[in-house]
């Protein structure tokens, strides 16, 4: 097999759709917790025992604890993978905000980051260089919005007094510092089966801002309790099912997701590490609308509701208008991309210097080539592991080399920001001509006195920054306050996206696909 495949298959978006959907269970639980302390939880992934999820509430000298604990199980091909993500949260009993702490667990190492909340401030510390902490300051959340407690409080008061739809503004640190609105429509009063035994309560749906068109179907106790809930993370159903905590951690086989995740073009395209621009129809069937960005080399052109033209051209160079707020962030030093630390800057500072790059363009492909050679065991064996570990384990597959690039970027005072969507591969676990999920990395260069972002994959060849099959779904600068990502655009799609190749072009000829 090529190399090109090997950390193709990494799906590192797919990590992340799996993390967005948990973050958004974590909103929706934390405002129906009903009036039980304790709560297991069993996930299924289509039906498979893919995981747990614990849920806990204390009080402790007038202060509200809120814990919940997530543990997904997964199989990517012959490897495993793990998600852990934990958030607790602390209120007063008249849901004043004062700590929020969220560890999430993709790669070797835990990721973590504690959120203070002092006067009109939220103070954020996480881990930085070696044992230090770094922190950071930023402005409380405005507007009215409620704590875990107070919100699962007003759930209940409203469900008692008969609403049939029930709006609230929360904050939950696992999707980011902006409050989210959930939203419970089509509140009606049934009758569920719940350990062999039936239980009056409530059936209804709800949506988040934290994750637009991903709705989700409760059955609920008359508490407010979660008995069940069910979504989509495309074509798979996902089912938080209330369990002993026995039955929630029983041991039980990975469901695969990987394979699952391949999307087959209706036909090949050849030489695909060749091509110079493509143009592809993307269609998702019974879609209301298709939310695909128009950034780096891509453009996106909307033919249906249902259905876009994307057409990539690797020697587009688009102006772009970067506000400061953007670039700030883009520059930022944050806990899985640690530009200031000692080991990434070293390594970019040697990669500059070899290749005697001096403009941006030519010290970000130096970059990236330093990243392709620096990351010896090319596998599926990490979760999403953060530049940090992964400029010393120097193992990975394609989302380690789109974190490492993107610090390194950032070291060499260059901005940048993480793409994930998916790229054509000839071969990969034993499937054939296939779009896989995949991560890569956006430079913002100044060439010809205009700003554009640049598209630089580390992953796959060492010779070349990037081809025309990388389809773009979703952009991410992985902010501190971004601690499952926005990435909204890579969930409406899986396993329901479907591609037509309607034309390639490599170098100086077109080849047409119809």
């Amino acid at each position: 097999m090529r190399t090109e495949a090997v950390s193709v298959g990494g799906i590192g978006g797919v990590r992340r759709q799996a993390a967005l959907v948990l973050a958004t269970l974590v909103v929706c639980v934390s405002a129906a917790l009903g009036q039980v302390r304790d709560r297991w939880y069993m996930l299924l992934l289509d039906g498979a025992h893919a995981g747990w999820m614990h849920e806990q509430t204390d009080e402790q000298d007038e202060i509200i604890i809120t814990k919940s604990l997530m543990h997904l199980r997964l199989k990517r091909d012959a490897a495993d993978m793990t998600i852990e993500i934990e958030s607790e949260f602390h209120e007063t009993i008249s849901g004043e905000a004062l700590l929020a702490r969220v560890r999430q667990q993709m790669g070797a190492a835990p990721m973590q980051v504690t959120y203070r909340f002092v006067g009109d401030q939220i103070v954020m510390e996480s881990p930085g260089p070696g044992d230090t902490i770094v922190t950071t300051h930023t402005a409380r959340p405005e507007g009215v919005w409620l704590t875990p407690a107070a919100a699962s409080r007003y759930l209940r008061e409203r469900l008692a007094a008969g609403a049939t739809e029930i709006t609230a503004r929360t904050l939950e640190p696992m999707t980011g510092l902006a409050p989210v609105t959930v939203t419970y429509r089509s509140i009606r009063r049934t009758t569920s089966e719940f350990q062999g035994r039936p239980v009056r309560g409530f059936s209804c749906l709800s949506e988040t801002t934290a994750s637009p068109g991903l709705v989700m179907e409760h059955v609920l106790a008359e508490d407010g309790t979660i008995i069940r809930t069910m979504t989509a993370i495309g074509s798979m159903s996902f089912v938080m099912l209330a369990a002993d905590r026995e039955v929630a951690q029983a041991a039980a086989e990975a469901p695969e997701l990987m394979v699952r995740s391949f999307v087959k073009p209706d036909r090949r395209v050849p030489r695909a590490r060749d091509t110079v621009r493509g143009t592809y129809l993307l269609h998702i069937p019974d879609s209301e609308a298709i939310e695909i960005p128009s950034v780096g080399a891509q453009r996106v052109r909307v033919i249906a509701p249902d259905r876009v033209e994307v057409d990539v051209d690797v020697h587009r160079r688009a102006a772009e208008s970067v506000d400061e707020a953007l670039r700030a962030r883009a520059l930022a030093s944050t806990a899985m991309l640690r530009c200031d630390d000692e080991a990434i800057v070293a390594l970019a500072r040697k990669a500059v210097t070899r290749a005697r790059a001096h403009t941006a363009a030519e010290r970000a492909e130096a970059l990236r080539r330093e990243v392709y050679r620096h990351i010896r065991h090319k596998d599926l064996g990490v979760g999403f592991a953060s530049a940090s570990e992964v400029v010393r384990t120097r193992q990975g597959d394609c989302s380690e080399h789109a974190v490492l690039l993107a610090a390194m970027l950032r070291a060499e005072g260059i901005p940048s920001r993480i793409a994930a969507g998916i790229v054509y591969v000839d071969e990969f676990a034993g499937e054939r001509h296939i779009f896989g999920y995949h991560m890569w990395t956006q430079a913002l260069l100044n060439e010809n006195g205009q700003e554009a972002w640049v598209d630089l994959d580390a992953a796959i060849d060492a010779a070349k920054a990037y081809d025309a099959t990388h389809i773009t779904l979703d952009v991410s600068t992985l902010g501190d306050d971004e601690t499952i990502g926005k990435m909204t655009g890579m969930v409406q799609v899986f396993g329901r996206l479907r591609i037509e190749v309607l034309g390639v072009e490599h170098a100086a000829h077109v080849d047409a696909a119809r």
